[in-house]
């Protein structure tokens, strides 16, 4: 993405308020999106459509919508471990929802090599095209209607382990 994202900021502490508008927006999305995916809920998936419209508009919402749900359907497939979530009136940042936010943000800085290694912390496995197609949909979407998520410094890869919060069974925790 070439255009000029906010200067590179300390991840943030797991304060969902502390968070910007943008930040707070792509959370309370992913967190509507696992609910109504993992229980079929359709008013968690209307509420997640919803999150968008105010500040995207009908279009842009739409597309945002989709990309979000296909980030969730890919991470569902690829991740070899439980990714953590809250309830999306959590006052609380889970560790994979700032992952999730790192994946995001590198997408819109066109950073792939942080972008693959978010997707291995994030997902306990390799690199997985389409979490890496589906988030980079989500941050293009985002990024053109000048929604920009800070950049976040590089933390390293490697598995990382689910936190105790809620959790997001991967397809190979269902078996």
């Amino acid at each position: 993405m070439s255009a000029v994202a906010p200067s590179r900021v300390a991840f943030p502490a797991s304060d969902v308020d502390a968070l910007s508008d943008n930040e707070r927006l792509l959370i309370r999305s992913f967190r509507h999106w696992i609910i109504g995916f993992l229980s079929r809920d359709s008013q968690q998936m209307s509420l997640a459509r919803q999150s968008y419209l105010p500040r995207l508009g009908e279009a842009s919402s739409r597309a945002a919508r989709d990309a979000m749900q296909m980030l969730v359907r890919s991470l569902a497939g690829a991740a070899s471990r439980r990714i953590s979530y809250a309830p999306p009136s959590c006052a609380v940042l889970s560790d994979d929802e700032q992952r999730l936010l790192r994946l995001v943000s590198a997408c819109q800085e066109g950073n792939g090599n942080k972008a693959e290694a978010t997707i291995v912390e994030l997902t306990g496995s390799g690199p997985a095209a389409p979490v890496l197609a589906a988030a980079s949909c989500l941050a293009a979407v985002l990024h053109d209607n000048d929604m920009l998520l800070p950049r976040y410094p590089d933390t390293g890869t490697g598995y990382c382990p689910p936190s105790d919060e809620y959790v997001f069974a991967a397809r190979a925790t269902l078996h």
